[in-house]
């Protein structure tokens, strides 16, 4: 499925995004983004170290396109079984592959994005829109990723008004004090008058 090192015992690394997806471990856990279907997908990418087999978020996002390179993305978390990884330790990983990910294609490594870093592929899958990828933040200690991966415009959230809540106010019925006039303190003059 690739390049190997010599060596039994390391360097400990994952396969990359598509290979990963063609092997079929995180089946559970994946997010298939093309123009034809579910368009954005934004939220938190889980680490490649995750467990595949327990609910969470996304361990890998396809962006499928209808003939040729699909792209597939997964956040390298550099711990646990992938602590020796090579290149991209801790960022957002985007490769390319042909194959529909289901047999062998060589896969190409398009980008590398830490926090706040952007992939764009223009005139994606031939919509005369842009697929868009942006790591908006990066918690390596929690192993995740808050991503935002899109075709077109931007998603924006609806946002409903929610109409201000006074609190009720009882009134009162007996009277109360009056109003205390402020004390003047004396005041001593700065300089004689003119």
């Amino acid at each position: 499925m690739g390049y190997s090192y010599g060596s039994l015992t390391g360097p400990k690394m994952c396969f990359n995004a598509a290979k990963s997806w063609q092997l079929g471990w995180y089946d559970l856990r994946e997010e298939t983004i093309s123009v034809q279907g579910t368009r954005a997908y934004v939220g938190t990418l889980s680490s490649i170290v995750d467990d595949p087999s327990q609910p969470g978020s996304p361990i890998l996002i396809k962006m499928d396109t209808s003939s040729g390179d699909d792209y597939y993305m997964t956040f390298n978390s550099r711990t646990g079984f992938n602590s020796g990884t090579q290149e991209g330790g801790d960022n957002v990983l985007i490769v390319a592959a042909a194959g529909e990910g289901l047999s062998y294609a060589r896969s190409y490594l398009q980008s590398k994005l830490s926090a706040g870093g952007v992939y764009t592929k223009e005139n994606f899958d031939g919509s005369g829109q842009n697929l868009t990828v942006t790591v908006n933040s990066i918690d390596a200690s929690n192993k995740i990723a808050d991503v935002s991966v899109y075709i077109g415009a931007c998603p924006t959230p609806t946002l409903t008004p929610v109409p201000p809540t006074l609190a009720p106010v009882s009134p009162t019925f007996v009277p109360t004090s009056a109003p205390v006039a402020p004390t003047l303190a004396p005041v001593q003059p700065t300089s004689a008058p003119v």
